[in-house]
């Protein structure tokens, strides 16, 4: 956790120190060790990304072998974490990524898989986020 010791706010993406950069969702820019991003009005699959999943089929997909609910604080299969519900400063930790979400989601973490209940695309190569709703993310290691 110590290579990233700051946040970014969607709203006002700036670079911080460890982490190579941000990208934010209304001009989605490619940023270092990032080769590139989707959008959420076109969700195609970009190079160096293993997989996607939307939120309309909740399939677990290849490299992605366990679920974390948003509201129910539990340890499940191949995830390794934690999850507090209340307040905007819900804190979710999975295997040695760690990030901040202001929105409830189904997040699935092994391999760079996400899933979240928000209508959007996620998409993870080495730390790096990019989402269409407001939000703090933190990258450790990107």
């Amino acid at each position: 956790m110590a290579a990233c010791d700051r946040w970014t706010n969607y709203d006002a993406p700036t670079k911080v120190a460890a982490c190579d950069g941000w990208t934010n969702y209304d001009a989605p820019t490619s940023v270092a060790a990032c080769d590139g991003w989707t959008n959420y009005d076109a969700p195609t699959k970009v190079a160096a990304c293993d997989g996607w999943i939307i939120y309309d089929t909740p399939t677990t997909v290849a490299a992605c072998d366990g679920w974390i609910i948003f509201d129910s604080p539990t340890t499940v299969s191949a995830c390794e974490g934690w999850i507090i519900f209340d307040s905007p400063t819900t804190w979710l930790r999975v295997t040695d990524r760690q990030f901040m979400t202001l929105q409830p989601q189904w997040l699935c973490v092994t391999g760079g898989q996400f899933m979240t209940l928000q209508l959007q695309w996620l998409r993870v190569t080495d730390g790096q986020f990019m989402t269409p709703e407001p939000q703090w993310l933190r990258v450790t290691d990107g």
